[in-house]
């Protein structure tokens, strides 16, 4: 069995697809779907956004759910080198864990030491992720200043929250774990202020649309952010299901 962690639902919709019996996950306490990719059974954990549900919703999915054989983290990331493009696939080599998303402090070290052979997979899958440190921060760097800062203290090339947290929990249970993540913002990029999910990842469209209505110049930007958005989920889709192919593969 593998288990996956992705932090909202529509992280993994196109994956999703992919999968054969597909239903909702049935385990007290946890949100998710499962199903099968050919003969491999897939549990899909949804964390919620933030490094507090990631780690809780692990623990409990680590309490209930069988032993996977492998566990992947993974999701949607902002880019921290500049030279990353919307889309572009990140397998992490290991998780800097910050207690705070101000570039301040020495951020916690997690080592993903099956990283090595999960990329050799993926490239036999005909992809080309990058293989490079990614930084877990408690709240959204939404400007290219923040990210820019961050790349410089920790040559992370990529950002998102709940990683480090999962990996941890993880690895404190002796799982082969990778972290894949899937860049939905350029580290150029400022990010609209418009808060549009709730912590568990559920859209808030009424809430969207009164923001919209308040300052119009929003749905520009909305419109780039889901089309990057999609971007990023589809490749996503195909790296999980390089990393999901092969059930039997050490990593």
């Amino acid at each position: 069995m593998i288990l996956i962690f992705h932090a909202f639902s529509l992280e993994l919709a196109p994956f999703r697809r992919r999968l054969k019996e597909c239903q909702p996950l049935a385990a007290q306490g946890l949100r998710g779907f499962s199903g099968r990719l050919g003969p491999t059974p897939i549990h899909a954990v949804a964390t919620g956004i933030g490094i507090t549900r990631a780690r809780t919703a692990a623990r409990i999915a680590l309490g209930v759910l069988p032993r996977p054989r492998r566990v992947i983290v993974c999701g949607v990331a902002g880019a921290l080198a500049p030279e990353l493009r919307v889309g572009d696939v990140v397998l992490a080599s290991r998780v800097l864990l910050a207690e705070t998303a101000q570039p301040a402090g020495t951020p916690r070290e997690i080592i993903l030491g099956q990283s090595r052979t999960a990329l050799e997979l993926m490239r036999g899958a005909g992809l080309a992720p990058i293989h490079a440190a990614l930084l877990s921060v408690p709240a959204v760097l939404a400007t290219a200043a923040a990210k820019h800062e961050w790349h410089a203290r920790t040559q992370a090339a990529a950002v998102d929250m709940e990683s480090g947290a999962v990996a941890e929990e993880c690895l404190a249970q002796n799982l082969p774990t990778v972290v894949v993540r899937t860049i939905s913002d350029d580290a150029a990029d400022n990010l609209p202020a418009i808060r549009m999910m709730d912590g568990a990842g559920t859209v808030r469209v009424f809430e969207a649309m009164r923001q919209i209505v308040r300052r119009p110049a929003l749905a520009i930007a909305l419109v780039r952010l889901a089309r990057n958005f999609m971007r990023a989920r589809a490749e996503l889709s195909r790296a999980l299901a390089a990393l999901a192919a092969e059930a039997d593969t050490a990593i």
